[in-house]
């Protein structure tokens, strides 16, 4: 079974929670999988990274949100009106932008109890 690869970049990165946050949601899966940080210079130097380490997904964190959403050709509705990622997929070869923090906004207030329309 091979090894699915997540990191999350950003630059500082150390400091980041997100591998350990992760870690619990993989658990029974049926695969194996390894999430760590990667420290880049640059949103093209992520990129590069994110092709050579051969990831499966990233997530993205400052300062490169608004500039690897620049450089990828595959991005969301939500990438593509807030032009900002912070979630990156390989999907059938390709690397997908996407930006959860609508939705996941959205979904804590309607939790709270307020309907958000529009």
């Amino acid at each position: 079974m091979q090894t699915k690869l997540f990191a999350v970049v950003g630059n500082p990165v150390l400091h980041s929670k997100t591998p350990a946050l992760f870690a619990g949601a993989y658990p029974g899966a049926g695969e194996q999988h390894a999430f760590f940080r990667v420290a880049a210079r640059s949103p093209g130097e992520a990129l590069h990274l994110f092709r050579e380490l051969g990831l499966t997904g990233m997530n993205v964190t400052a300062p490169f949100k608004t500039g690897i959403a620049a450089l990828v050709a595959r991005r969301s509705p939500e990438v593509e009106t807030l032009q900002a990622t912070n979630t990156l997929l390989l999907e059938r070869g390709e690397i997908h932008a996407y930006n959860t923090d609508p939705p996941g906004v959205i979904a804590a207030i309607e939790a709270a109890g307020t309907i958000v329309r529009g």
